[in-house]
């Protein structure tokens, strides 16, 4: 897909897409061996330590903003609804 750099978004990984009509899909990453593919692009670090995630989130050089965080235990968990509805357009993007 053609990408820009979203100047409206500070963080380093936000991009969008310039044209939503020529995304074209190249590959397929499969759940194989237990997840193997995704796995690999996906956890290849891992927080166990907030207070590191938040001071590399902080730092100017670093930036981070999109991680994964395993917490050494979960206290609690709510779910909530949402009034929030997306604008039809980008349902219709969504649903091709």
């Amino acid at each position: 897909m053609d990408l820009e750099k979203n100047s409206s978004d500070f963080r380093p990984e936000s991009f969008r897409t310039t044209n939503p009509d020529r995304i074209t899909i190249c590959g397929h990453v499969g759940t194989d061996h237990n997840w193997a593919e995704r796995k690999r692009l996906v956890l290849g670090k891992v927080y166990y330590n907030l207070s590191e995630l938040i001071a590399e989130a902080k730092d100017k050089k670093q930036m981070t903003s999109l991680a994964v965080f395993k917490p050494k235990k979960i206290i609690d968990f709510v779910c909530e609804d949402t009034e929030r509805d997306w604008p039809r357009d980008k349902k219709e993007i969504l649903a091709k």
